[in-house]
């Protein structure tokens, strides 16, 4: 499992590093890099937990599999919502897209803390 680590963690650093820096010249882009980002961070941190046998992790595998599911689910969601958004300026639908990836993202993230607060030490 440890390429496929350095492979998310190499990801996650040149999907979030251009939306820091280039954010102004890239508009809707930056959203769809920085979801993207923020998601395979949080994939590094669950596979770098599930590899190390923490038994937080262990004990909460399948649960924070599901999150990580749901958060790729809002980073489609605001992904499509940014792509319409940028081809069709005056249409509301991309803006209300986005929103709702956001909102699921959110969500997915909160989840995932709450998996690892309940979960067993031992």
């Amino acid at each position: 499992m440890g390429w496929k680590l350095g492979t998310v963690f190499l990801l996650a650093w040149l999907t979030i590093v251009p939306s820091l820096f280039f954010g102004s010249v890239l508009y809707q882009l930056k959203l769809i890099l920085g979801f993207t980002g923020t998601v395979c961070i949080m994939a590094y941190v669950v596979g770098k937990g599930i590899e190390t046998e923490s038994p937080k992790f262990l004990a909460a595998r399948k649960r924070l599999t599901g999150t990580l599911v749901f958060m790729a689910a809002g980073v489609a969601v605001a992904s499509t919502g940014a792509l319409e958004a940028t081809l069709q300026s005056t249409s509301l639908l991309g803006i209300d897209l986005e929103i709702a990836g956001t909102i699921l993202l959110v969500a997915g993230i909160g989840a995932m803390i709450t998996v690892l607060g309940i979960a067993p030490r031992s």
